[in-house]
C-alpha cells in the first residue's frame, strides 16, 4: 500500500519542484516577453554609482552603461565622467572614465556600428567595449557659433548624427547632422517646431520625431513633431494627451513610442502611442515615484527607468524595470 502512495505522489513533488526552480526573481526580466508599461518593479533602491542626474544610458553587449552625469558632493555640484555597466540592473561595476568629458547635460550617448558614441560640451568619444575610449573630436560639436549650447537632443537616424534644438541663453530649433561625428552641417536653423529644451527625441518607424520640452522659463510643451529630412517637420498633435511637460524619457519598444515622467504634476506617468498623434496611458503613477532628467532604456526586453531628479528633492541612483 505504501508503495502504491509512493508511487502516485512521486509525480507531484518532481512537478512542484520543476515549478518551484522556474519562479523567475523578480528582478530578473524574462526576455521573451514584453510589457504594457503599467507595473514596475525596482532592481536595487541604491545601485553602487552615486546618485545623478543628466547622465547617458545605453544598452550594449549585453549590458547596461550608465556615464557620467550631475552629481551631489559635499560643496555642490560635479559633473562626472565615470562609467558603470550591469548586465542585471542590480550589481554594477565601474569600468572606466572618460578624460575631459565635461557636461553631460550637454549631449547623449547611442549605440551605432557595434560601437557606443558619447557627445559631451566638450566634444565626442567613441569604444567599441565600453571600456577603452578614443577621442572623435574635441572641436565645438553641431553649434559653431557657441561653445555653451546645451545639446537636448542626440540620436542616430538614416546614417547620421543628429543634434535637435537646446539653449545657448536663448531656446534654439537649429537641426544639425553629421556623418562622422566630426563634420557638422546645419541642416535648418529654423525648424517648423518652436524652439526647445528639455525635450526627448526617438527614431520610430523611418521618422525622426521631437517630443515636447519647454519653450521658455515656465512654458512647456505637449507637442509632437516628424520629419524624413530634418528640414521639413510635420506636427502631428499641439497638444498630446500626456501633457506638457521637460525633462521627461522618450523612447521606443514593442513597435511603440513611449513617454515617461519629466516635470510636469505627477512625473512618474507612463504613456504610449502607436502613431505619434493617439496617446495612451499605461499608468499615472508608476512604481518608481516622481522624477526628471532621469534615463530610461530598453535592456532584456525591458523598458529601465534609472536615477534622475525626484520630484520630493535630491537626485537618485535606484533601478526600475517595468514588469
Amino acid at each position: 500500500m505504501k508503495k502504491i502512495i509512493f508511487s502516485i505522489i512521486l509525480p507531484f513533488i518532481f512537478v512542484l519542484a520543476f515549478l518551484s526552480c522556474n519562479i523567475g526573481n523578480p528582478s530578473q526580466p524574462n526576455l521573451n516577453e514584453t510589457s504594457d508599461g503599467s507595473e514596475w518593479i525596482c532592481a536595487t533602491s541604491n545601485a553602487d554609482f552615486s546618485t545623478r542626474e543628466h547622465f547617458y544610458c545605453v544598452s550594449f553587449n549585453n549590458k547596461i552603461w550608465v556615464i557620467g552625469g550631475v552629481s551631489n558632493t559635499g560643496s555642490g555640484d560635479e559633473n562626472k565622467n565615470d562609467v558603470w555597466c550591469s548586465s542585471n540592473g542590480i550589481d554594477w561595476s565601474h569600468v572606466s572614465t572618460i578624460q575631459d568629458l565635461g557636461a553631460t547635460n550637454r549631449g547623449g550617448a547611442v549605440v551605432y556600428d557595434n560601437k557606443i558614441w558619447v557627445l559631451s560640451g566638450n566634444g565626442m568619444w567613441l569604444s567599441e567595449n565600453g571600456i577603452d575610449w578614443s577621442v572623435v573630436t574635441k572641436a565645438c560639436i553641431a553649434c559653431p557659433q557657441t561653445l555653451s549650447k546645451v545639446i537636448d537632443s542626440f540620436n542616430k537616424y538614416s546614417d547620421k548624427f543628429w543634434s535637435i534644438g537646446g539653449y545657448n541663453g536663448i531656446t534654439l530649433n537649429d537641426v544639425w547632422s553629421s556623418v562622422n561625428g566630426v563634420d557638422w552641417e546645419l541642416t535648418t536653423g529654423n525648424a517648423d517646431f518652436d524652439a526647445r529644451f528639455g525635450h526627448a527625441s526617438v527614431e520610430f518607424n523611418g521618422k525622426l520625431y521631437v517630443i515636447a520640452g519647454e519653450n521658455s522659463p515656465g512654458n512647456t510643451l505637449s507637442d509632437v513633431w516628424n520629419t524624413t529630412s530634418g528640414v521639413d517637420w510635420l506636427v502631428l498633435t499641439i497638444n498630446a494627451s500626456f501633457g506638457s511637460r521637460k525633462g521627461h524619457e522618450g523612447i521606443v519598444y514593442d513597435n511603440k513610442i513611449w513617454v515617461i515622467g519629466g516635470e510636469v504634476l505627477v512625473g512618474n506617468d507612463v504613456w504610449f502611442s502607436e502613431d505619434g498623434v493617439d496617446w495612451i496611458c499605461a499608468t499615472g503613477n508608476a512604481e518608481f515615484g516622481g522624477r526628471s532628467y532621469f534615463a530610461s532604456v530598453i535592456h532584456r526586453s525591458k523598458m529601465w527607468v534609472i536615477g534622475g531628479r525626484l520630484h520630493g528633492g535630491g537626485r537618485s541612483n535606484d533601478v526600475w524595470h517595468s514588469k
